[in-house]
């Protein structure tokens, strides 16, 4: 047996950021975010021109939090997200996807999205 000498040690938690780094990614999150609540009746709206595209079909959109960690396990036993979520695991994985950005610029080329609000 021998000291681990790597630096790298089981931390319980979220880490701290070294002082003056930028998380960019947060603030990323962010954008995308607040981009798809202000588009989100664009997306309905265009339902069925995403669903015929698969690259705007796996679109990964900005969200890991779902919040039944504050609402209880209540009527969530077996979501009905979770089953539709992981029956594309295969698809996200081995085909390509545009992003959320790009989704929104090709409707807005296809003009069939006048309620678009700032995706740029």
């Amino acid at each position: 047996m021998r000291l681990d000498t790597t630096g790298t040690y089981l931390v319980v938690g979220r880490q701290k950021k070294p002082i003056g780094e930028i998380d960019k990614s947060d603030d990323e999150k962010k954008e995308l975010e607040k981009l798809f609540l202000d588009n989100a009746f664009v997306l309905l709206a265009n339902k069925e021109r995403i669903l015929s595209d698969s690259r705007m079909f796996l679109c990964p959109l900005p969200f890991c939090r779902n919040g039944l960690a504050y609402t209880g396990t209540s009527g969530f036993h077996r979501p009905t997200f979770m089953k539709i979520n992981t029956r594309y695991d295969k698809a996200k994985s081995d085909y390509d996807a545009y992003t959320l950005r790009q989704v929104l610029c090709i409707l807005e080329n296809e003009g069939s999205n006048k309620y678009l609000k700032s995706i740029r």
